[in-house]
């Protein structure tokens, strides 16, 4: 892998401008084991008719969390240190910064991107500026980026990444804040530079590619999420954790993204018996990027019905009791994942739930952040699988993954599942399940691409 970085950093050589010197890889090293950041919750609640729903194809970014929620965390860039939030997205690969703030699509949302921070690699001593650039189109915005390298250092720790190579934008429009690619890179995407986690492995801050993320739920405080880089924290769930494989591409897709079986969706609500909907086994990628998650019509009409909701014309999304109680109820293999209601509504105004599921036609159905926050995931580029269990907070201790497939699976956690969302089944390791064939519509490739040949 560092061998692939020096031959793109020697190719793209000849058309940067030098701020400083190159990438030292002897100085850049640490001992390998865990990084855990904590993982901050930007909430904006706005009524329900300026929801804006994304386009089919963009499940790259945030889908509502433009304008609602995102889950971000801070890095500081360049030497010194430049201050800057990004959103976490495990939906796309790369690391940009530097959305226009005039541009960003209200006068909250322009003070918003101005609060997060801002980098200028001409206040940097170790920027190198590229003459590579990309575009990235989405459903809500759009970028432009000017690639830089430069060293990145993670708050609260001594871990300084030495010549991390992303893109800051020279203009956007209709986003307020930065991502933080988490998908495959280098290892499956051929994205043309190593990506920020995969840096992480190459100067030895971590062992493996993996991430455990909690996101956390929505009424605990912001800061109370985490994610370990290259770790699991076992006070951060209930039982085993159920390891399920990686599909890789669906849809006629290239891309690797953190595809997996999904068997059943079924609806709990108290005092009423369990309703498992038909039609609801379909693959689905794990996206901290997208507030809702996405599935076939069929179910979430079914959803919205059974939970009382109503379908408001102005969005197409169903408006839905704020107080309805049970679960929603997941089930991938022998393992279910039960969701309170409660968090898998989203409320928009004061009297005023949405369910946080929407309609995807094309096939591209995905679990958002109305699912990742009941639940606890590790993320696991090296097997490759998904590891997951009902989140619980009962503290923190982190625990290093080692190389290996499903390395992660032995770990269980240390709280009490009786004031979690629950998890049922035998939790058998599946991550050698085969995998399923995709059946669904094919999808035109995602806007990303282009930001990935730009470098190729």
């Amino acid at each position: 892998m560092v061998a692939r970085y020096a031959s793109i950093a020697a190719a793209l050589a000849a058309g940067a401008t030098a701020l400083s010197v190159p990438r030292d890889e002897s100085s850049s090293g640490s001992t390998p084991g865990v990084l855990s950041l904590p993982v901050y919750q930007d909430i904006r609640l706005h009524p329900l008719e300026k929801l804006r729903r994304r386009a089919v194809s963009d499940t790259d970014v945030p889908v509502i969390n433009v304008t609602s929620t995102t889950y971000l965390i801070e890095l500081d860039i360049g030497t010194p240190g430049q201050d800057t939030k990004v959103a976490l997205d495990t939906g796309s690969s790369e690391l940009w910064v530097n959305p226009n703030c005039q541009k960003a699509g209200s006068t909250q949302q322009a003070q918003s991107c101005r609060a997060n921070g801002q980098y200028d690699p001409d206040n940097s001593r170790t920027s190198v500026v590229y003459q590579n650039t990309g575009r990235i189109k989405y459903g809500k915005g759009e970028v432009a980026l000017q690639y830089v390298a430069d060293n990145i250092t993670l708050p609260g720790s001594d871990i300084d990444l030495s010549q991390v190579i992303f893109g800051y934008a020279t203009d956007s429009v209709d986003l307020n804040r930065g991502i933080l690619g988490l998908s495959f890179g280098e290892n499956k995407n051929n994205t043309g530079y190593p990506t920020v986690v995969e840096e992480m492995k190459a100067q030895n801050v971590i062992e493996s590619l993996t991430m455990g993320i909690a996101l956390g739920t929505k009424d605990e405080p912001t800061g109370s999420g985490l994610i370990s880089f290259g770790g699991v924290d076992t006070k951060k769930f209930s039982g085993n954790l159920h390891s399920a494989p990686i599909l890789g591409p669906q849809n006629g897709e290239s891309l690797w993204r953190y595809w997996v079986q999904l068997d059943s969706i079924a609806l709990s609500k108290s005092g009423s018996s369990k309703t498992t909907y038909s039609n609801s086994q379909f693959p689905v990628f794990f996206d901290t990027g997208a507030t809702l998650s996405y599935f076939p019509s069929a179910v979430v009409d079914s959803l919205g019905s059974d939970l009382g909701g109503r379908l408001d014309s102005s969005v197409n999304m169903y408006v839905v009791p704020c107080s309805t109680s049970g679960t929603i109820d997941f089930t991938f293999g022998d393992f279910t994942l039960q969701v309170p209601i409660s968090e898998f509504i989203w409320e928009v105004s004061d009297n005023a739930c949405v369910l946080g599921a929407d309609k995807a036609s094309d096939g591209s159905y995905l679990l958002g952040d109305s699912f990742l926050r009941s639940a606890y995931v590790v993320f696991d580029q090296e097997t490759p699988a998904l590891h997951f269990a009902p989140y619980v907070n009962c503290g923190t201790n982190l625990q290093k993954i080692p190389l290996g497939a499903n390395a992660a699976a032995k770990f269980s956690g240390e709280c009490s599942a009786s004031n979690s969302s629950s998890g049922s089944g035998n939790n058998k390791n599946a991550a050698g399940r085969a995998s399923v064939s995709s059946l669904w519509p094919v999808a035109g490739a995602l806007m990303a691409v282009q930001v990935f040949m730009s470098f190729l």
